[in-house]
């Protein structure tokens, strides 16, 4: 049944039933980030498994932040957390790690806690953490004589491990730009720093699978895995080193309803798997290593739909726009719904005053959807940053682009400005910008 719900979140965060949203275009999946992030800022209900973005058959790695959410995603699943999880469908067609490399490979460190440096540095290596100079990424270490900076995934900061004799003498988070401390902490969960570890039974897995996937065995990428050697392009054979592939279907309990959200989504769909195929055709002949068949990293249009046919579900149009362009068009619209306006200009936000005022409207101003939700007043200002408006049966959120039109000015200053560029790319004699002189010359 296809409906035109526009509240999706806001409905399904009173509901006790795991709710799992696939969004089939990325104005879609932005717009319900943007609205979990003011409904849900602690990200403690709702919560997104990312893809790997990048291209299938891509030669380029994942990003370490990519790893680390859909690690935390999954083992979030697993204690059976979060009401909502956001997903794309790219995400969707993904093979998982199996839901026992979660259970097994998360343990939990303490302060005061018998655990010798040399193991633990050890169990970094195996967990597939990378060793770094400068602890700045998630799923990367370095060690400083006694101590052991190491980003653990899952987590918003990394954390500074100090180690006396064989035991854990103290944990402290600390910033990873500053890389000053911040807190001490008692101790947290760690999660693994990829999606396989160079164990002994993974790596016996790895080569069993490529033996019987592939056959190469004087393949480069073959030896040196067997050494147990991590190497950059092993995150297209990460299923190899389990004994089974998964998918997200095996993480979810048998009460989730699924949504789909999007329009022309067997397009979509039909679009993605037909460039999963021709991107793999082309990969034969391109990447310097065998690329395994689609069927190893991918569930097929069908497999999904069989999948999916397991659980109940919605289908639901993309996110619609609120045909309202007034003051006046949006009370009369809505006469039984508290009004919310989402204003992030100053500009406007002095301008809607001045109007709620001249027309003797009562009005109060929230700073988070808690207070939004709790205030009795009948028209609130607030700042969700919202792509799309939304409306429920007590309420309607409008935004300022829909009550004004798009701004003018749809980047901040910072925004605006090129990303920085380390200055070993620069020659003397360059010319370049900088952030707060503006253009000069490179000496």
């Amino acid at each position: 049944m296809k409906s035109k719900i526009n509240d999706i979140l806001i409905h399904h965060l009173s509901t006790q039933q795991p709710q799992v949203i696939v969004t089939y275009h990325p104005s879609d999946h932005v717009a319900l980030m943007r609205q979990a992030q003011w409904l849900d800022p602690s990200r403690s209900l709702i919560h997104e498994l990312k893809g790997w973005e990048i291209l299938p058959y891509d030669s380029t790695p994942p990003a370490h932040h990519i790893i680390a959410n859909r690690l935390q995603a999954l083992h979030h699943l697993l204690q059976g957390s979060p009401k909502i999880t956001i997903i794309p469908y790219q995400a969707l067609c993904q093979k998982t790690v199996p839901p026992a490399f979660i259970h097994s490979h998360t343990f939990k460190i303490e302060a005061k806690q018998a655990y010798a440096m040399k193991a633990f540095k050890r169990q970094l290596h195996l967990s597939n953490y990378q060793s770094v100079d400068l602890v700045t990424e998630p799923g990367t270490y370095a060690v400083r004589g006694s101590l052991i900076d190491v980003f653990i995934n899952g987590h918003p900061l990394p954390v500074r491990i100090d180690f006396f004799d064989d035991f854990i003498d103290e944990i402290r988070v600390f910033s990873p730009k500053s890389q000053q401390s911040i807190e001490k902490i008692s101790g947290l969960n760690c999660l693994p720093g990829a999606e396989y570890t160079l164990e002994e039974d993974a790596i016996a897995h790895f080569r069993s699978h490529w033996r019987t996937l592939i056959g190469d065995i004087d393949h480069p990428l073959y030896k040196k895995v067997s050494q147990g050697q991590s190497q950059p392009e092993l995150f297209h054979y990460f299923s190899l080193f389990h004994e089974t592939s998964s998918s997200i279907f095996d993480y979810l309990p048998a009460n989730t309803c699924i949504h789909h959200l999007g329009h022309d989504q067997d397009a979509v769909i039909t679009h993605y798997h037909d460039m999963i195929t021709s991107r793999h055709e082309d990969a034969q002949y391109q990447l310097d290593y065998p690329p395994l068949d689609p069927e190893n990293l991918y569930l097929d249009a069908d497999t999904i739909q069989s999948r999916c046919a397991e659980y109940s579900q919605q289908h639901h149009h993309s996110l619609a726009v609120i045909p309202c362009r007034t003051i006046e068009e949006v009370l009369a619209h809505y006469p039984d719904r508290k009004i919310i306006f989402d204003v992030a200009t100053q500009a406007r936000k002095a301008n809607l005053i001045q109007q709620l005022s001249d027309k003797g409207i009562n009005w109060s101003e929230t700073s988070s959807w808690e207070d939004t939700n709790t205030t009795s007043a009948d028209v609130v200002l607030t700042k969700a940053q919202l792509v799309k408006g939304i409306v429920t049966d007590s309420m309607a959120i409008i935004t300022e682009s829909q009550l004004f039109g798009p701004s003018t000015q749809t980047q901040t200053k910072e925004e605006a400005l090129p990303q920085k560029t380390k200055s070993t790319s620069f020659n003397p004699g360059d010319y370049v910008v900088h952030q707060d002189h503006g253009i000069g010359i490179y000496k």
